[in-house]
């Protein structure tokens, strides 16, 4: 049986035959480094893109290296407030006490209560990490609570850093605020719903003085990848690749959540490319599917999860693949 990725939130799709032929006239400029050039062109294509200025953007290997970026600007004084369960990138930050991290336990899958995360902070609070849609639990905070935040931050001089890895299925930003809010940071990658997780590339938003010393800490242009902004450069000018993965991911999602309310199956199915889904014993799922090469993510004991939000929920990246979700949802009624 053909592997089955679906288990780290990738893109599920298959490349178009259009965008494999862009990019193969293009291998003779890959082997080359990345010059000042090659980021401006790329740089000017993505603000017409997304609605921002050019000034604003800093390219980075993947959200995940802009986390870093990001971060290293912080000091042992500084304290980081971050709403858990969520993506784990802070890890090797505890370890060496780059800086305090305080945890605030997001409570429910459904719901994220932004007037607790305003009450815990504190005289030395400089930054507030969010995920939204957030991994692993798919919570959202929606317009009205993230326009609540940005002021308040606003206010006490916070920086407000949003993942936003999952904007292009929730539509969901606070990228607008950017040019009337000097201390938001917003990090995005074309990994998830664009196709890229393994050639890493990703981009940071933020007020022009802000890029500026985070280009710093990134390092020159030739620290980046010039395969990951060709292939950047192409697939940004094919929105039909995109469209149609979002309207198959769509299809895919109805299919699966048709089927486990037939089994009457706790799920939930944010507005992301992954459903969470809860079941007896998830390990065990994990295990079954591998051996057929079907791999999913067991939320058991996730990193910070000490109320069990996700606790005994599965998370599955939807296949786009109509046959595939079929496949798969043969294989889930002899298991669920």
């Amino acid at each position: 049986m053909k592997k089955l990725n679906l288990d780290l939130n990738e893109h599920t799709g298959v490349i178009s035959y259009n965008i494999i032929k862009n990019i193969s006239k293009k291998l003779d400029s890959i082997m080359e480094y990345v010059r000042e050039a090659d980021l401006a062109k790329l740089r000017n294509i993505l603000a017409k893109n997304i609605g921002v200025k050019e000034e604003n953007i800093l390219f980075t290997n993947g959200v995940y290296h802009g986390l870093h970026i990001v971060f290293d600007i912080f000091s042992s004084r500084d304290e980081i407030i971050i709403p858990v369960p969520t993506f784990p990138f802070y890890d090797k930050y505890e370890k060496f006490n780059k800086f305090k991290i305080k945890k605030i336990p997001i409570g429910s899958l459904d719901f994220l209560d932004v007037q607790k995360i305003i009450d815990s902070c504190s005289k030395k609070t400089k930054a507030i990490y969010l995920c939204n849609p957030n991994n692993p639990t798919g919570t959202i905070i929606m317009q009205k609570d993230l326009n609540k935040l940005i002021k308040f931050c606003s206010k006490k001089r916070i920086f407000m850093v949003v993942d936003e890895v999952f904007t292009d299925f929730s539509k969901i930003s606070v990228i607008k605020n950017v040019r009337n809010f000097k201390n938001i940071i917003v990090l995005r990658t074309f990994s998830k719903a664009l196709g890229m997780a393994g050639i890493k590339l990703g981009f940071i938003i933020s007020d022009k003085s802000i890029i500026k010393k985070l280009r710093i800490i990134r390092g020159p242009p030739y620290a980046l990848s010039k395969l990951a902004l060709v292939i950047g450069e192409i697939i940004l000018k094919d929105k039909k690749n995109l469209d149609g993965y979002l309207e198959d991911l769509d299809n895919s999602r109805k299919l699966i959540t048709g089927f486990l309310k037939s089994r009457t199956v706790k799920y939930k199915a944010p507005p992301t490319n992954f459903i969470l889904i809860k079941i007896n014993n998830p390990d065990k799922l994990e295990a079954q599917l591998a051996l057929k090469n079907i791999f999913i993510k067991s939320l058991n004991n996730y990193p910070d999860d000490k109320q069990g939000i996700v606790k005994d929920y599965v998370r599955v990246t939807l296949p786009s693949n109509l046959e595939s979700t079929k496949m798969l949802i043969d294989i889930a009624k002899h298991l669920l």
